[in-house]
């Protein structure tokens, strides 16, 4: 088999991201150059690894780009491992995405995030999901069809982030924005703020009813990184469902109708909690992290309050990085 159409084949199988620009592979001395180029995303650092066999797992870096949106870029990738070596030189593309610890707006995070180091796997699995979820931009959860959306306040203590008090000592954080419509009205139309399937929930200890529109992350590629999970909490189902809306198991598109009601008993007045979890790829997608010292995990980095579950979920998204300035 030739050496161009082997490598071809490797980098199609093992890296299907990373493209040969040329299909010339030539040897020149003891170096083998080959050309290759791949379509780049905004502020992803791009790293060209090279290795001599798969089983060792000895992967050495060839070059680093650091390339903007949109580029399709080529490098010359010298390998080194000599001319007898062409038949076994396999390429592959590693990409470093922002980290999410540096973003302008803090998203809330699991401590096991800010307590790995810097090189972490999960740190970086983190940051790989953080990126492409704040791709997803979201439709306003009050907007109806119209592009209309009715006056409403955020008080202090429902703005994401406001700590919790307990006997006036913080003891938590509040995860969400909570929004209160009009003069506490009641009768509120709320809206899918992305693609997902809904699932309801009655009798939970925070919000009494609630929805949450969950939906996959994908990368680049098309493989799941994670799940976001859009809670609506303090609506009313016994009145949607009164009114002929049966929203459980239903698959529905950013914008639709998803609740008719508020919860005219919710402590503080009616109001909408909107909160957007992010989970684990593997995570069902609505199992409860954080909260009281119930869990094992105290909060670290920027949050300094709460403790979390260690084995699910990533956090919660300040609302701001979809889109929202509640």
């Amino acid at each position: 088999m030739a050496v161009a159409v082997l490598i071809q084949r490797m980098l199609a199988v093992v890296f299907a991201g990373l493209v040969l620009a040329s299909k010339g592979f030539s040897v020149v001395g003891s170096n083998e150059v080959l050309y290759l180029s791949w379509h780049a995303e905004s502020n992803v650092a791009y790293q060209v690894q090279h290795a001599a066999d798969l089983d060792d797992g000895e992967w050495s870096n060839a070059v680093d780009v650091v390339v903007g949106a949109g580029n399709s870029i080529m490098t010359t990738v010298t390998n080194q491992t000599g001319e007898e070596e062409a038949s076994h030189a396999y390429f592959r593309l590693a990409k470093t995405y922002p980290s999410a610890e540096e973003a302008v707006f803090q998203n809330m995070l699991t401590p096991v995030y800010y307590n790995a180091v810097s090189n972490d796997a999960f740190r970086a699995e983190v940051d790989r999901f953080v990126y492409y979820a704040g791709k997803e931009g979201f439709h306003h959860p009050l907007m109806d069809g119209t592009g209309q959306v009715p006056s409403y306040t955020v008080p202090g203590w429902g703005e994401f982030g406001a700590t919790k008090p307990v006997m006036g000592t913080p003891q938590s954080y509040h995860p969400a924005s909570d929004l209160q419509v009009g003069a506490r009205e009641v009768a509120v139309q709320l809206f899918a703020a992305h693609d997902g399937v809904v699932a309801v929930y009655r009798d939970a200890d925070k919000y009494r009813h609630y929805l949450a529109i969950t939906m996959d992350i994908m990368d680049a590629d098309g493989v799941v990184v994670g799940k976001i999970s859009t809670l609506y909490g303090h609506i009313d189902l016994d009145l949607d469902e009164a009114d002929g809306l049966w929203m459980d198991g239903k698959a529905v598109q950013k914008g639709e109708l998803v609740s008719r009601n508020l919860y005219s008993g919710t402590m503080g007045g009616p109001h909408l909690h909107f909160e957007i979890r992010y989970y684990r790829a593997d995570d069902a997608g609505a199992e409860e992290f954080y909260g009281g010292p119930a869990y094992s995990e105290p909060s670290a980095g920027p949050w300094l309050y709460g403790y979390w579950d260690p084995q699910i979920g990533y956090g919660f998204a300040d609302p701001v990085n979809h889109g929202f300035a509640f």
